[in-house]
């Protein structure tokens, strides 16, 4: 299993990534904006700057995290080629108040 800290912050608690609720994240955040179906969820790019139109909501989603793996973060728009699940953690630390400590 993956863990994540901010070592930046004396005494924080190791997170467990793959108890991440990424919809519940999503929401707090303002992406989010359906079920899609399964594990898939439609949201608003938190990268929707780099897109030719950063009123297109089409192209963007999460996926919850299934079989102890990681959620997941997928944008299809050319501007946000090669951005995924690590760079939008890494932008956005809000994530660690919807994951676990890890054991």
């Amino acid at each position: 299993r993956f863990r994540a800290s901010n070592k930046a912050t004396p005494g924080l608690k190791w997170k467990d990534i793959t108890t991440l609720d990424i919809v519940s994240w999503a929401r707090a955040e303002g992406w989010y904006i359906r079920h899609q179906r399964d594990h898939l969820h439609r949201i608003h790019c938190p990268y929707a700057n780099n897109h030719s139109n950063s009123d297109d909501t089409t192209g963007t989603v999460i996926f919850e995290a299934q079989s102890g793996n990681w959620p997941g973060f997928s944008c299809a728009h050319s501007g946000c080629a090669g951005i995924g699940m690590r760079d939008l953690m890494r932008d956005h630390k809000s994530w660690m108040d919807f994951a676990e400590v890890s054991q």
